[in-house]
């Protein structure tokens, strides 16, 4: 099974956005989140696990004094489909009177962002602003972001810290999943 679907990752799933497309879209992304926390007391707070790697690109493209926290929370659990919302680490630190930037991979339904914000406004945080690396364009999702770096259509993506089963996190580009498979 584990040769399937690292075969499946790495191996058969399409381009989406290449390296260079990502990269370009992030720097866009931090251009108006930069000019939208100018003069803050701002802390980034990274939706694990896929989260982490639009966090690192952010913060390094945002020049200014910041602090970091993490929380993780999922739906997924190494399959295709969403089940129902579970915590692992809720914020450690006080966000009072914080402006946060919740950064995420992914918005699909919106339902693991909406409560994370939930979550970092009760930790005291003045001022909530979300963004994603990509927004799922449907109109059924429950919360939408502040901003997306990208947006796609249907179809399972990975890479840039989305992952199937576990693998694909570490890829430089977009890829997504064939259905047909």
């Amino acid at each position: 099974m584990e040769t399937n679907t690292i075969e499946r990752v790495y191996g058969k799933s399409k381009l989406l956005y290449s390296q260079k497309q990502v990269t370009e879209a992030i720097d866009r992304l931090s251009v108006k989140l930069a000019a939208r926390v100018a003069g803050s007391k701002l802390t980034v707070v990274c939706m694990m696990n896929g989260g982490i790697m639009l966090s690192a690109a952010i913060m390094r493209r945002l020049h200014m004094p910041l602090r970091f926290e993490h929380i993780h929370l999922t739906r997924y659990r190494s399959s295709q489909h969403g089940a129902g919302l579970e915590w692992h680490t809720k914020p450690q630190q006080t966000l009072s009177g914080r402006t946060v930037l919740l950064l995420d991979d992914i918005c699909d339904e919106g339902e693991s962002l909406s409560e994370a914000v939930k979550a970092v406004k009760l930790a005291g945080a003045r001022e909530v602003i979300t963004a994603v690396l990509i927004r799922r364009r449907r109109a059924e999702s429950c919360f939408s972001p502040d901003l997306a770096a990208i947006e796609c259509g249907a179809g399972f993506v990975l890479g840039w810290g989305m992952d199937f089963a576990g693998y694909g996190r570490n890829l430089s580009e977009i890829r997504v999943l064939d259905d047909n498979q």
